[in-house]
């Protein structure tokens, strides 16, 4: 046997109990779920943003253009009507023979606002109808030479197959809120869950988040100098039994979560050359005996 494999302060192995070193397990599989949603989302957003990409610009303006044109013709139409029916409320108020001086002044004055409206309806519908036939062009143009912007020419900032992930969630009780993110997961578990009709209850936890460098035994794996920090070699299982490797960072961010009803210890950090994301407190040497920072 190996007599350094002991569990507590000192030993290789972790401190925590099965039933704490179970619950870590299983926080860290529900968390990096969670957390894999973003990667979900953004893989979705990035399809159909690739879809819409497909348009060509020129296309877009050209769909604009006559979008444009139409409400000028709509618009030139309304003030054509307005412009008649003024002119023919004063041309019936002069046929009428009244003298009001006040109520003929008016009606010239709108019948002079409503022919300045037409006249402005024009000049927008010309302005619409030129800013098509440039549309038109540069369409045909791009059809000769096509070209692609530097936005269609970027790849994807999600992998092609993320948006194909099924959205996790997570309930704390048969009634309860569907919880998508690792935010709303915590803020749930802090605030706890009462419900008297299905005699659901998950009492308060406390939250504690603390960024820390981890240790092994009783010496530091990370010192700090003046030219910068110095990572020391750490115990590693492998196949063949144990290798003392240099575990590249051993900074990382603690998350604990106190309480009756799932108390567990996270560990965030990249560590054997492996991505990051969240690991159960103790199932790894480097995350035994975590020291703040």
């Amino acid at each position: 046997g190996m007599p350094g494999l002991l569990h507590g302060p000192g030993g290789l192995l972790s401190p925590l109990t099965p039933r704490q070193l179970a619950n870590n397990l299983l926080a860290a599989a529900l968390v990096n779920r969670l957390c894999a949603n973003l990667m979900v989302s953004l893989g979705r957003v990035c399809e159909d943003y690739a879809a819409e990409k497909r348009v060509p610009a020129e296309e877009l303006a050209v769909l604009h253009a006559r979008a444009v044109l139409k409400e000028a013709e709509e618009a030139l139409r309304l003030a054509q009507q307005e412009a008649s029916d003024a002119e023919t409320s004063l041309r019936s108020f002069l046929q009428s023979g009244e003298l009001e001086a006040d109520r003929q002044r008016h009606l010239q004055s709108v019948v002079g606002w409503k022919t300045s409206a037409q006249e402005q309806s024009c000049r927008e519908l010309q302005e619409a109808q030129d800013a098509l036939k440039v549309a038109q062009a540069a369409r045909a143009e791009a059809a000769v030479t096509p070209s692609l912007s530097w936005t269609q020419k970027w790849s994807t900032i999600a992998p092609p197959k993320a948006s194909e992930g099924e959205v996790f969630a997570i309930r704390l009780a048969e009634t309860g809120p569907l919880l998508y993110s690792l935010w709303d997961f915590i803020d749930a578990m802090q605030h706890g869950l009462v419900d008297r009709t299905r005699g659901s209850y998950v009492p308060k936890h406390a939250l504690e988040v603390a960024f820390v460098r981890s240790a092994a035994d009783h010496l530091l794996l990370c010192t700090q100098d003046d030219k910068g920090f110095v990572h020391l070699p750490a115990p590693l299982t492998v196949s063949t039994g144990l290798s003392l490797e240099a575990l590249w960072p051993l900074h990382g961010l603690t998350l604990r979560l106190e309480g009756q009803t799932f108390p567990f210890s996270l560990h965030l950090a990249a560590t054997n050359q492996r991505p990051w994301q969240f690991r159960g407190m103790g199932l790894h040497a480097v995350s035994n005996q975590p020291e703040a920072l």
